[in-house]
């Protein structure tokens, strides 16, 4: 299976680079060890935010099965993902919202890149 290569900064990621990726396996690299999500939801804005850039912002939505995460306050922390590799630095969170039920149970985790 072949590695996909993203961009090194976080800057030139795009939503589209995560769309096709919904339903998937990630790893977020924890200062208590790697914590499996799976992406649920990409939702992309409709225009850049700041003049000079092209990218529209683009939030990642993952679920992670239920547990304590009170330790796992969020941060910059690692994703890692079969073909897409590693994902540096993301500032990723637990969050509140409403869990669709195909989703089954578990703890939201959002990443929104600007």
């Amino acid at each position: 299976m072949a590695v996909i290569t993203l961009p090194s900064s976080l800057y030139m990621l795009r939503g589209d680079h995560f769309y096709g990726h919904v339903g998937e396996t990630f790893w977020l690299e924890t200062a208590q060890g790697p914590l499996q999500l799976k992406l649920v939801n990409v939702r992309i804005g409709l225009q850049p935010l700041f003049s000079g850039t092209e990218r529209c912002p683009f939030t990642l939505t993952f679920i992670s099965p239920p547990g304590d995460y009170s330790s796992c306050t969020g941060g910059m922390m690692n994703l890692r993902h079969k073909k897409l590799g590693l994902v540096q630095g993301p500032f990723i969170a637990p969050c509140v919202g409403d869990i669709h039920p195909s989703w089954g149970p578990g703890q939201l985790w959002s990443a929104t890149f600007t």
